[in-house]
Protein backbone atom coordinates (compact mmCIF):
# COMPACT_ATOMS: atom_id res chain seq x y z
CA UNK A 1 0.00 0.00 0.00
CA UNK A 2 3.07 1.92 0.86
CA UNK A 3 4.53 1.71 -2.44
CA UNK A 4 1.13 2.89 -4.17
CA UNK A 5 0.81 5.56 -2.42
CA UNK A 6 4.37 6.83 -3.42
CA UNK A 7 3.46 6.12 -7.08
CA UNK A 8 0.62 8.32 -7.03
CA UNK A 9 2.97 10.66 -5.67
CA UNK A 10 5.25 11.11 -7.82
CA UNK A 11 2.52 10.81 -10.48
CA UNK A 12 0.85 13.83 -9.06
CA UNK A 13 4.73 15.82 -9.09
CA UNK A 14 5.03 14.87 -13.00
CA UNK A 15 1.11 16.47 -13.24
CA UNK A 16 1.74 19.32 -11.16
CA UNK A 17 5.42 20.28 -12.68
CA UNK A 18 4.50 20.78 -16.66
CA UNK A 19 1.64 23.14 -15.56
CA UNK A 20 4.21 25.25 -13.19
CA UNK A 21 6.86 24.97 -15.74
CA UNK A 22 4.19 25.91 -18.88
CA UNK A 23 3.72 28.99 -17.05
CA UNK A 24 6.49 29.71 -16.73
CA UNK A 25 7.53 29.46 -20.19
CA UNK A 26 4.84 31.60 -21.29
CA UNK A 27 6.65 34.78 -18.45
CA UNK A 28 9.56 34.27 -20.30
CA UNK A 29 8.59 34.59 -23.70
CA UNK A 30 6.16 37.36 -22.56
CA UNK A 31 9.53 39.09 -21.11
CA UNK A 32 11.12 38.33 -24.47
CA UNK A 33 8.33 39.23 -26.51
CA UNK A 34 8.51 43.07 -24.76
CA UNK A 35 12.33 43.46 -24.78
CA UNK A 36 12.61 42.33 -28.44
CA UNK A 37 9.62 45.36 -29.18
CA UNK A 38 11.54 47.51 -27.36
CA UNK A 39 15.30 46.87 -29.08
CA UNK A 40 13.32 46.96 -32.17
CA UNK A 41 12.17 50.66 -31.30
CA UNK A 42 15.64 52.35 -30.50
CA UNK A 43 17.75 53.53 -33.06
Amino acid sequence: MGEWNNNVWCWNLQWVRPREVEEMVQEAELVLHISSAVLQQLP
